[in-house]
């Protein structure tokens, strides 16, 4: 999604102070035509309507999706038809998708819930999620308007 990274080496990328010689690409669906693989793991965006269509992508290539897209780590309402669409694009490639973003759904929402569930009585709870920001990918900071 950072167009300053693509066709840079992964490896220098991801800062392991070695070369991968496997270049980021700006486009997942003719990334994967160029290699082999199982599982994609995609980590583009929070929402559900947004990952659709990349999911849907890696699906036709037959590949199973890991996801860190929040909203799919919860069957909101709003987003039913989004999941049903994605349920049925994945048993139709024979793949799977998984949800597993964390925040704000699950350690901010859930977590707290399931945690005062045994309790008989809770006066109050706190939840805090404090981001630096300025050390994330510059379209984060825009997002929150850093800078």
């Amino acid at each position: 999604m950072d167009p300053a990274k693509v066709g840079k080496d992964l490896g220098d990328v991801a800062g392991l102070g070695r070369k991968l010689r496997i270049k980021v690409s700006g486009d997942p669906v003719k990334f994967v035509r160029k290699v082999r693989a199982d599982v994609a793991v995609l980590s583009t965006t929070s929402s559900a309507k947004a990952l659709k269509a990349q999911a849907v992508a890696l699906f036709q290539k037959r590949l199973h999706v890991v996801t860190t897209c929040e909203e799919l780590s919860f069957p909101a309402p709003s987003n039913e038809g989004v999941f049903k669409d994605l349920d049925r694009a994945a048993k139709r490639k024979k793949v799977s998708i998984l949800g597993t973003g964390v925040n704000p759904g699950f350690a901010m929402d859930i977590l707290p819930l399931m945690l005062t569930a045994p309790c008989r009585k809770v006066n109050r709870v706190v939840v805090t999620r404090v981001v630096d920001a300025g050390t994330r990918r510059l379209p984060l900071q825009r997002k929150v308007g850093a800078g």
